[in-house]
């Protein structure tokens, strides 16, 4: 932030950098699939188990069809700035993914504490 006049000079390659963030983006949502996979051994009758999975494996999928449909169309990747607004603003998109991969796997093995509810 407080170098932004330096970094204006020399304006990032959009496209690039969108990229990148994107497959670490890519990496995140993979941690929330083998969270995921760690809590998937159903046993015969286990239908809580059989039930929670795809529904927590739509809930993946669907953050991840959101965030490459948003970035595909809202970001305009011809405009030449420093990055800062993107590398800002996917810091608190990989917040909230570490945030929801967590609760996947504690929800499930119910070590969550419900006291902060």
């Amino acid at each position: 932030m407080i170098g932004r006049k330096y970094l204006v000079k020399v304006p990032t390659n959009t496209p690039h950098l969108l990229e990148r963030f994107g497959l670490f983006t890519i990496i995140l949502l993979g941690e929330s699939i083998v969270s995921l996979l760690a809590v998937m051994h159903p046993e015969e009758g286990d239908w809580s188990s059989i039930g929670f999975s795809p529904v927590s494996f739509a809930i993946i999928i669907s953050m991840w069809w959101q965030y490459f449909d948003s970035m595909e169309k809202k970001v305009d990747k011809r405009k030449e700035t420093a990055g800062q607004i993107i590398i800002y603003g996917h810091l608190f998109i990989y917040l909230l993914l570490g945030l929801i991969a967590a609760p996947i796997r504690l929800t499930f093995l119910e070590d969550v504490s419900y006291v902060f509810s």
